[in-house]
């Protein structure tokens, strides 16, 4: 899955957004520096929240991940929800 942020960086993967993190930090652009920190943070708590609640190293198909997929989606309706009121 990969999702745009609204200055149109992905958020699938991580090292195009970590290099304007120090470059915008170095030129001062503060906004976009916190912006693309807190999506990086996000990223990850996210992915460690999603290996904390599978619990297994190993894909066992039996293995709930109805619990996650719910997570998730709720979680990005609330974010859709967010933004929608940012941009208004």
């Amino acid at each position: 899955m990969a999702i745009l942020t609204p200055g149109g960086g992905p958020v699938s993967h991580v090292t195009g957004p970590s290099s304007r993190v120090a470059t915008w930090l170095v030129e001062g652009n503060y906004t976009e520096f916190a912006f693309t920190l807190m999506t990086l943070v996000g990223f990850s708590f996210g992915g460690v929240l999603s290996g904390v609640m599978v619990g297994n190293i190993q894909f066992r198909l039996k293995k709930s991940y109805g619990s996650v997929l719910l997570l998730e989606s709720v979680l990005l309706v609330v974010a859709a929800g967010n933004l929608s009121i940012i941009l208004i």
